[in-house]
């Protein structure tokens, strides 16, 4: 059964809580956020089928649009866009555990959704799974080695990739520089907090029994392009058994394709299923 909800401070935040008619009792709640500017639905109507597919096994899942985006007025009010984006999350967990009595939360987010999962999961004891679709990235030695090789052995994109990056430099000295009519600039561009910190959290996450789900798809290759780059990028840190990693290749950042869709939905409805409710059913419709 799907209800529409107005909640938040503020309410003036929109949602589709997704809630079963039965179904093991003790669950996590299940929150799907927003990815960058797109609407509740997610990339082709990803978070609709994982709502409904966590509702067929018992969950209940709340997929909400975030202040300013969608149905969901920015309020008016002096926060930054990171902590108005915790805030949210934090009011969505407070709805749930107010009117269902949900006491913890699995967070599932893609690009920008991931990084405000992680804000909240690093800080809210509630928060018991983190599910993170091209989350946090930082280079390593291989990742620079895969990504500059092709250049180095063939002159003309030895050329254009010099080229390239003088025309990036030149555009950081001269912000203005490059940016004519029409050019959009790179289409996956994003910053991301200092290693040290995060590793620390992911520790501290860790620590406290938080299981993870980092996924990370080949749409991302200027930023990660080897199944192994996360557990390189934090050598040091003791996940306690608590990740699980994988890399889809094949995937674009939206994953478009349907039949990869549908992979990375097996992926996550899996390790669900398996970590907080092992006597859910799986379901995947169009699969069956």
């Amino acid at each position: 059964m799907e209800k529409v909800l107005v909640f938040g401070e503020h309410q003036n935040l929109v949602g589709i809580l997704s809630e079963p008619e039965a179904g093991p009792g003790g669950l996590p709640g299940v929150l799907l956020l927003n990815a960058g500017l797109l609407h509740r639905v997610g990339p082709y109507r990803l978070y609709v089928e994982l709502a409904r597919g966590f509702e067929a096994s018992g969950f209940h899942v709340l997929r909400f649009d975030g202040s300013g985006l969608g149905d969901s007025p920015m309020p008016r009010d002096s926060r930054d866009y990171a902590e108005r984006s915790r805030d949210d999350i934090i009011d969505a967990m407070d709805l749930l555990a107010e009117k269902k009595g949900i006491e913890t939360f699995v967070l599932v987010g893609l690009c920008s959704g991931a990084d405000n999962a992680h804000a909240v999961a690093s800080v809210d004891e509630r928060v018991c799974g983190v599910v993170m679709l091209d989350g946090f990235t930082y280079p390593t030695l291989r990742f620079y080695l895969k990504d500059y090789a092709p250049y180095m052995i063939n002159p003309v994109r030895l050329a254009w990739f010099v080229a390239k990056c003088l025309g990036r430099a030149v555009a950081r000295i001269i912000p203005a520089f490059g940016r004519g009519a029409g050019d959009g600039g790179d289409v996956y561009d994003r910053d991301f907090p200092p290693k040290a910190r995060v590793a620390g959290e992911l520790g501290e996450m860790a620590g406290r029994g938080v299981r993870m789900l980092y996924i990370y798809s080949g749409g991302i290759a200027g930023y990660y392009n080897y199944a192994e780059q996360f557990t390189d990028m934090f050598k040091t840190t003791d996940f306690k058994g608590k990740l699980q990693l994988e890399y889809l290749e094949e995937a674009n950042h939206t994953y478009t394709a349907m039949s990869v869709r549908r992979h990375l939905m097996g992926i996550i409805f899996t390790w669900v299923t398996e970590y907080f409710s092992s006597e859910a059913p799986m379901y995947l419709e169009g699969t069956k």
